[in-house]
């Protein structure tokens, strides 16, 4: 799993593929992640529960499932940088930093409003429009 963000939202990044029928919950301070990934005495269950740093708002965040993962992107209630991901100061095995995405607080406003997720009509720093590829948690 990877993360980055900007000052308005948070890219989060499952890195699963083929999972099966996964089970998504996105709440104002957590994300839940949960699939199937083989069959029959292959099946391996994967779930994540992800108490995030801040509040996010679930109705205007949204999320692609793809072949080999899924993408998030989660719109912050408060615009501004956070010092981690989750709650806890704890450093994680399973979460590492995107740098592809990542842009620092002090990065000039040129480079916030760059780049985005590749294919998705560009998150960067202001609107994001996800063409019709994703689906919103309930």
């Amino acid at each position: 799993m990877v993360w980055a963000q900007r000052h308005n939202c948070i890219f989060l990044t499952v890195l699963l593929a083929d999972a099966k029928d996964p089970k998504i919950e996105v709440e104002a301070r957590t994300v839940t992640f949960e699939a199937v990934v083989g069959t029959g005495a292959d099946a391996k269950r994967y779930k994540v529960v992800i108490d995030l740093f801040d509040s996010i708002n679930p109705e205007n965040s949204a999320h692609v499932i793809r072949d080999r993962l899924t993408e998030f992107c989660l719109k912050k209630v408060e615009e501004k940088f956070w010092p981690r991901l989750t709650q806890s100061t704890e450093k994680h095995h399973w979460l590492k930093i995107d740098f592809n995405k990542w842009v620092d607080e002090d990065d000039s406003d040129d480079e916030r409003k760059g780049g985005g997720m590749p294919g998705m009509g560009g998150m960067g720093g202001g609107d994001y429009d996800f063409e019709g590829k994703l689906e919103n948690p309930e």
